[in-house]
């Protein structure tokens, strides 16, 4: 080790004043410290392989106000760099392959190690939306909803998935390492085993049972916070997250402002920006923006969810074993489901509507946004545009805002909030022409419609048509009354006119 790097090699009154306080090395010749080093702040270490101590000569404030020195008490290292005002004690096993950043506290915890190369997570492949697999997706540490999205989603554009999969694959290479990191102002306590895992700054793990194969990207604007009993293994957790409470994920991304707790159980699964689960278990799931299952009892399986807000007791089943568990379901932004709510595999729901019952057929309402979806006597009933003016979709536009929990820079998910929007509204234009053809070819002596799977009362086909004309006019004449505000500024009702006329192609087609 060169001297001109900062570091020197221990004196030999230095190594005999550490061998008075119950230290011990392989070979003392391998411990390298910087000038100005204490020996009183190391006491009961072990060192082996190759060892770098920094300045220790700070204190650390605990909870409760607890001032406690930094140093190395009742430790074993092996291969580890150590930044300066860093505290380890009472490690059961040992700290192999670290480096660890300044200000950093590790105490009463198992075992932190590398074992051999790895890419902390980032080499991972979820099976998402199928549970048999078809839609595995890497996972980095940059993912987003509209990458995984992507991924997901085309499948049958093969040179674009292979070629940003290997943008992925050249990232995770860049990651991989047989050393470790806990970086500046990390915080490890009374946890058992963290194994090939990078910790980034400012993150908070306490009671941790087991963290394996994967990356905790903290910040110090945005820590991540584990705690108490969580198990997770091959995951990567994104800046501002946090799982506690027994909770337990395999194979996950935890996504910015995300949050885990109460004994909740993640499986093969991607979870974007503050989406909240507890008490619940998801399995090849792709949870979108504002996901939340936090109520007792409640399965989600193999199904895409955004804006979505799962009552107790929903259960997502995918048991066509003819077939296997192959069939997937997608239930579009802002969705909803009832207590004890059963919906059968393969489905898709339309937009911002409400499912309530048991339902066994495979239906698929998504030209009917803001519906109401009902089990009667064992049939589908479809409502549409029920929830258009609802008190409810207000008090979903409004609550979202509030539920930002990710720091104000670096955002990885790009997040549009609004209920009504191009993609919404070209459903809802999709569904009142819908509507108006079913209205033309039905009997009259008929009491309702069937729409794949789903039945339409007579009487609600003309309201649910006047519904959506409503909701149509009232979106586009707002964007027709912000374009004149500006243009009118300018000029008369000609530059109006003018302003409103496609000169490019750009958002013609279908809003996906």
């Amino acid at each position: 080790m060169p001297e001109d790097d900062g570091w020197r090699q221990l004196t030999d009154d230095e190594s005999r004043a550490l061998q008075r306080q119950g230290c011990s090395s392989d070979d003392w010749s391998s411990v390298f410290v910087r000038e100005g080093f204490q020996t009183e702040t190391i006491q009961h270490a072990r060192f082996s392989g190759q060892i770098r101590l920094g300045l220790m000569d700070s204190r650390m404030t605990m909870a409760g106000g607890v001032e406690l020195p930094s140093g190395i008490y009742h430790a074993s290292l092996h291969n580890c760099t150590v930044a300066d005002d860093v505290r380890i004690a009472n490690i059961g096993r040992y700290v192999a392959n670290y480096d660890i950043g300044p200000g950093v506290l590790i105490e009463h915890v198992g075992l932190i190690a590398v074992n051999d190369k790895t890419c902390f997570g980032n080499d991972l492949r979820a099976e998402v939306m199928v549970e048999g697999g078809g839609r595995a997706l890497p996972l980095f540490d940059r993912l987003s909803s509209q990458i995984a999205y992507l991924l997901c989603f085309s499948r049958h554009r093969q040179s674009f998935v292979e070629a940003m999969e290997a943008i992925i694959a050249k990232y995770a290479k860049s990651r991989q390492s047989d050393r470790g990191q806990i970086e500046a102002g990390a915080r490890i306590v009374d946890s058992d085993e963290l194994i090939n895992v990078r910790i980034g700054p400012a993150a908070r793990i306490s009671g941790a049972l087991r963290l394996e194969e994967g990356s905790v990207n903290s910040t110090s604007a945005a820590p991540c916070i584990i705690r108490n009993g969580v198990i997770a293994r091959k995951f990567i957790m994104a800046s501002g997250s946090t799982i506690e409470n027994a909770s337990q994920i395999d194979t996950c991304f935890v996504g910015q402002g995300v949050r885990l707790g109460q004994q909740a159980v993640a499986k093969h699964s991607v979870l974007f920006a503050n989406t909240e689960v507890n008490c619940s278990e998801l399995s090849n799931v792709f949870a979108g923006p504002y996901t939340a299952s936090h109520h007792k009892s409640s399965l989600l399986i193999a199904g895409m969810y955004s804006f979505f807000n799962a009552a107790s007791g929903t259960n997502a089943a995918n048991h066509m074993y003819r077939l296997g568990p192959v069939h997937q379901a997608v239930l579009e932004r802002g969705c909803k489901t009832g207590m004890s709510c059963c919906c059968v595999w393969p489905c898709r729901v339309g937009a911002f509507s409400t499912v309530i019952g048991r339902h066994y057929s495979q239906f698929d309402s998504s030209p009917f946004p803001f519906s109401r979806i009902l089990e009667q006597n064992g049939k589908s009933i479809l409502i549409p545009a029920h929830n258009l003016f609802s008190v409810g979709v207000a008090r979903d536009d409004a609550k979202w805002p509030g539920r930002e929990r990710r720091g104000e820079n670096d955002r990885l998910d790009h997040v549009r909030r609004d209920v009504f929007n191009p993609y919404t509204v070209g459903r809802m234009i999709q569904g009142r022409d819908l509507l108006a053809e079913l209205h033309s070819h039905a009997p009259a002596q008929q009491e309702s419609v069937n729409w794949t799977g789903l039945d339409i009362p007579r009487d609600r086909i003309h309201e649910g048509w006047k519904e959506y004309n409503f909701g149509i006019a009232l979106y586009l004449g707002e964007k027709v009354a912000l374009c004149a505000e500006t243009v009118l500024q300018l000029g008369g009702k000609e530059a109006v006119e003018k302003q409103l006329i496609a000169t490019r192609s750009w958002g013609l087609g279908e809003w996906i």
